[in-house]
């Protein structure tokens, strides 16, 4: 296992993909990471890294796969990463971010993955993330301060969804009526709809969860 901190990178030097994952990494993301246009890849997951993302991320224009799941990152989601027109997985479960969800993450048209799983986001989802034309896997759940309902919007995407998580949440409502009554390609969904928790009504579930864990609903 790599220990300590990373070290800050050359800016000048042209490496396309950087991948730590699975170390003992500590401290945080030195911010010249991003200075190098040519950057594709960066894959720090499953460290101890801490602090925030960073709003210079938005100078790696190249970046198509960003995996930090499974640090400590706190902060907000950067408004910036949304200017990433390339990125087509954004992969920040298990980590400690706070605050909403970026409506601006709409314009990342060519991501296929979101992953906001097990963090400390708060608020609505916003009905924007359905212009997220690429975007197949969605996952939410595990943020407790999630509230309000799945949007309608999500159900009716050009692209459908694939995988769609939501337990765990304060969400109440709109999968019901928007998904599962709803002549449409069904995704995989997982969502607060057990009989012991009865926050959400989801008959089209695949995994339903509540007080006593998760089961397949089939």
């Amino acid at each position: 296992f790599l220990t300590g901190s990373i070290p800050e990178f050359n800016s000048q030097a042209a490496y396309r993909i950087v991948r730590m994952s699975h170390n003992r990494l500590e401290g945080t993301i030195p911010r010249n990471l991003y200075a190098n246009r040519q950057l594709e890849l960066i894959d720090l997951s499953f460290n101890q890294l801490k602090g925030g993302i960073g709003q210079q991320i938005v100078a790696a224009t190249k970046l198509s796969h960003l995996d930090l799941q499974h640090n400590q990152l706190d902060g907000q989601i950067p408004s910036r990463l949304s200017r990433l027109f390339d990125l087509r997985h954004v992969v920040l479960d298990s980590n400690e971010l706070t605050g909403s969800i970026p409506a601006s993450l709409r314009n990342l048209i060519a991501c296929e993955t979101l992953g906001l799983s097990s963090n400390r986001l708060e608020g609505t989802i916003p009905t924007d993330l359905a212009r997220m034309d690429a975007l197949r896997t969605l996952r939410l759940d595990s943020n407790p301060g999630l509230t309000g309902v799945v949007p309608a919007s999500l159900a009716v995407k050009t692209v459908p969804l694939e995988t769609l998580t939501v337990f765990n949440t304060s969400l109440v409502g709109g999968l019901e009526q928007n998904f599962c009554n709803q002549s449409i390609p069904l995704p995989s969904i997982s969502a607060d709809c057990s009989e012991d928790s009865g926050t959400i009504s989801c008959s089209c579930c695949s995994l339903c969860c509540g007080e006593k864990g998760c089961s397949n609903d089939e």
